[in-house]
């Protein structure tokens, strides 16, 4: 479940990755389906694979910090704009798992 205040830390993690990068794009904040206590940050990544890296290192350090800080494992996972439209969809028809 994705609490408040975890919810806040997912939405902080992004807002300092778009400062950085602002080529990049909200998908969707979720729980793991791995595990329902960490919480999943899709963003759209660009088409440049050496951007790409750049993302994930930064973003890497940031999630990091968020764990030994405040115990929270916030991920940021790449999505595409279909899994993003199929996510907004999704939740629009009720399906939301919170």
């Amino acid at each position: 479940m994705i609490t408040a205040r975890k919810l806040k830390m997912a939405r902080a993690l992004y807002r300092a990755i778009k400062t950085r990068f602002p080529e990049v794009k909200l998908a969707f904040i979720s729980e793991s389906p791995e595990n329902p206590r960490d919480v999943w940050v899709n963003i759209i990544m660009p088409e440049d694979d050496d951007r790409i890296i750049e993302i994930q290192e930064f973003a890497g350090e940031k999630s990091t910090d968020i764990l030994l800080e405040r115990g929270y494992h916030i991920t940021i996972s790449s999505s595409s704009p279909a899994e993003k439209k199929w996510w907004t969809n999704h939740r629009k028809r009720g399906h939301r798992k919170n």
